[in-house]
């Protein structure tokens, strides 16, 4: 209220005693009185309201602080929170609120007395001073707001809370940096540890800087500024198949290096060391696998992996021991017809194959597929000599491999008995004139001696038979005289053995034809050709024309005759010129022989080309020349075949053509023409050509085997 209307309030009151304000005292003292009064009274009510909201608040601050410890046990609905005490009006009706829950808990403090006796104190205060309307501290209008006042004092620590509900993992930190390196431990023993558990991967590390720029090579398909340009897939620097052999007992490293960018991950299957016990040992280059066992033996895959693809390799691991033969007896000597076992004991890992093989006298290696009994358990195989013979002398190889490594036991076997014949002389045909062998490969002991018999000379060998110092005969220029019966005779003294073969000598085949060449005329009735054969036995003979079609009687062109004979009616200069091919075929052998039937033009100019007779294939032409022609018009294309635009006379001494007579006949072109300086003469080149001309040389073709073979 404000200092005039405390002074009429004053003034219009009596004297609390009953007595009248004395009369005609100084107004001035009384109101002065009157209002140091008033100061003083709102000042102790300020003062001691002050103490008591003190008090209030350090009360409260211990209170709130004890219902928030307890309120944060049980209150996890988040029905009752910080937010909700402090927006209550009014202090005591928390403090009611709070009192009437705390009866339901057993549990919680029990504050009840302590607070009716603070509010019981703090009644009888203020109902001491502002009891009734006379007093000071009547309620006047609120005042301002005043400034906050001083912090109280801290409140007792509280019991520690229960633990609340733990929270999501954080991020993981960032690692440390490494500790000082601790001083070197004492040295370890020589026995090697087992191995521990793969440790979890480590995290990428970050990325370096970048290196410096390579110089670029002409081979290189990069671009270095690409920065893609080095990434690449994993693959392989060895085969992707391997296959590797290590003996019982040693290290060996099973070969899986693989390139790429990034670094390709690595893994094996079966996986490294899988029964914990330290051989198997990851490297670089691959996995090394100590003190190798037979158990090794196995498939390794290895794969290899980054984000760009993935390859697999396969290496294969034998474990071996090593392999060994011998043979019992080393050596042998039966007589004729006994028995004999020769026994071949093993050793070897993986298990080896066995094979035998008999080498005779001479060298040659037989295999011996019968007559051998394999005794797995024992490793021993034994073969079985049953009636031994003298073609059973020799050496016998047990051979042991397993395909990694192969060993050979040898026996020396002899027989003692008549001698056996390897290889007797053979039957067979042969042309007159040729040269032969006839082989007497004997195997005896003791040592044998070898005697022929000749068709016509018994013992003693003809004149064109040689004797040779491994008993074979050789037979000169064999003949009639030559063909008969050849008997092998080999004899010691056990015994006599013979072999025997017959030899048939037949004549060559040869067909001529007469005349070597034919000129034909416009107006000729009839020409012949005459082919002849000679062989034994003797051959048939048959004509065929320049494009290889048979000739024959039929259409009364061409007659045949019974000896070879071919006579051409109604000749026509251009259709029946060409080649004539005679062929004699007696069964054994084939011969043939050519001539040519040719338009005879007569005398011919230097510039006479092979178009002006005919452009016909298959015709053929012929002519004189003059001499000169070397030095005179004309020119020439190609090379012993020419354009039909070539001079005759200049392309005959180009082709190397001696003489004035010039015979040609046109074939299938097709070629290019060449260029070419031949005998003084330089022709040029042309272009591929449907027609070609050749000159004529008059070569016959020589004789060659029929489809019947000669020896039988």
């Amino acid at each position: 209220m404000t200092g005039e209307s405390q002074k009429t309030s004053v003034a219009s009151k009596p004297d609390s005693r009953g007595e009248s304000a004395p009369k005609g005292g100084n107004p001035g003292v009384l109101i002065y009185s009157l209002s140091a009064l008033v100061v003083l009274g709102f000042t102790t009510c300020g003062v001691i309201s002050y103490l008591q909201y003190s008090e209030i608040r350090t009360l409260k601050s211990r209170v709130l602080s004890l219902e928030l410890s307890s309120w944060s046990e049980r209150d996890t609905t988040g029905k009752i929170g910080l937010e909700t005490l402090l927006d209550k009006s009014s202090l005591l009706e928390v403090l009611s609120d709070s009192l009437s829950k705390r009866q339901k808990r057993q549990a919680a403090p029990d504050y009840s007395a302590l607070l009716q006796q603070f509010v019981a104190m703090e009644l009888q205060v203020l109902q001491s001073y502002c009891a009734n309307s006379t007093k000071i501290c009547v309620r006047g209008q609120p005042g301002e707001k005043g400034e906050p006042g001083l912090n109280g004092l801290p409140g007792l620590k509280g019991e520690q809370g229960h633990f609340g509900i733990s929270g999501p993992a954080g991020p993981r930190g960032n690692d440390g940096a490494p500790g000082p390196m601790g001083p070197k431990g004492e040295p370890g023993t020589m026995v090697q540890g087992m191995r521990g558990p793969k440790g979890d991967k480590g995290d990428r590390g970050e990325i370096g800087p970048p290196g410096p720029r390579g110089t670029a090579t002409v081979t290189s398909g990069l671009d270095m500024n690409k920065c893609c340009d080095n990434l690449s897939a994993p693959k392989f620097v060895s085969p992707q198949t391997t296959l590797i052999t290590a003996p019982y007992g040693s290290s060996v490293v099973i070969p899986c290096q693989a390139v790429g960018s990034p670094q390709a991950d690595v893994t094996w299957q079966p996986p490294v060391d899988p029964l914990s016990l330290g051989r198997y040992i990851q490297e670089y280059n691959g996995m090394e696998i100590v003190n190798t066992k037979y158990s090794d033996s196995m498939t390794f895959q290895c794969r290899a992996h980054n984000v760009f693809g993935t390859v697999e390799k396969f290496i294969k691991l034998i474990v071996t021991d090593k392999v060994t033969s011998s043979v019992t007896p080393p050596q042998s000597t039966v007589q004729g017809g006994a028995n004999l076992d020769i026994a071949c004991t093993w050793t070897g890992t993986p298990p080896p194959n066995i094979t035998w093989s008999h080498v005779l006298p001479g060298g040659k290696s037989i295999p011996v597929t019968a007559g051998t009994t394999l005794f797995a358990n024992s490793n021993t195989s034994t073969l079985h000599l049953i009636n031994a013979g003298a073609l059973d002398t020799g050496l016998y190889q047990c051979t042991v491999s397993n395909g990694l490594e192969t060993q050979t036991s040898t026996a020396n076997v002899t027989v003692q008995s008549k001698p056996g014949i390897l290889t007797g002389p053979q039957s067979q045909t042969v042309l007159a004139g040729q040269t032969i062998v006839l082989r007497c490969d004997v195997i005896a002991s003791p040592p044998a001696s070898i005697v022929w018999t000749y068709p016509h000379t018994g013992t003693a060998p003809p004149k064109d038979v040689l004797v040779n110092p491994d008993g074979s005969i050789t037979i000169q220029n064999i003949n009639d005289f030559n063909q008969g019966s050849y008997t092998c005779s080999a004899t010691n003294n056990i015994g006599t053995t013979t072999a025997t073969g017959q030899i048939n000598v037949i004549s060559p085949v040869t067909v001529s034809i007469t005349p070597a060449k034919l000129p034909v005329h416009a107006g000729d009735s009839f020409t012949q050709l005459t082919c002849s054969g000679t062989g034994d036995p003797s051959p048939t003979l048959t004509w065929t024309s320049d494009n290889g079609a048979p000739v024959t009687s039929s259409g009364g062109k061409f007659l045949l005759l019974g000896n070879g004979g071919l006579i051409i009616t109604n000749v026509d200069p251009d259709s029946d010129t060409g080649v004539y091919t005679c062929t004699g075929n007696n069964g054994k052998e084939t011969s043939t022989a050519q001539t040519i039937v040719y338009n005879d033009l007569g005398d011919l100019s230097c510039t006479t080309t092979f178009a002006d007779c005919s452009t016909d294939i298959g015709r053929a032409c012929g002519g004189r020349c003059p001499a000169n022609c070397n030095t005179q018009g004309g020119a020439v294309y190609g090379y012993k075949h020419y354009t039909l635009q070539s001079a005759v006379c200049l392309s005959a001494l180009h082709s190397g053509s001696t003489g004035s007579d010039v015979i040609w006949h046109i074939t299938q072109g097709g070629s290019t023409f060449e260029s070419k300086l031949n005998n003084g003469i330089q022709s040029q080149f042309s272009g591929p050509l449907a027609e070609s001309a050749e000159i004529w040389s008059g070569t016959s073709v020589p004789a060659r085997p029929a489809t019947v073979p000669l020896i039988g």
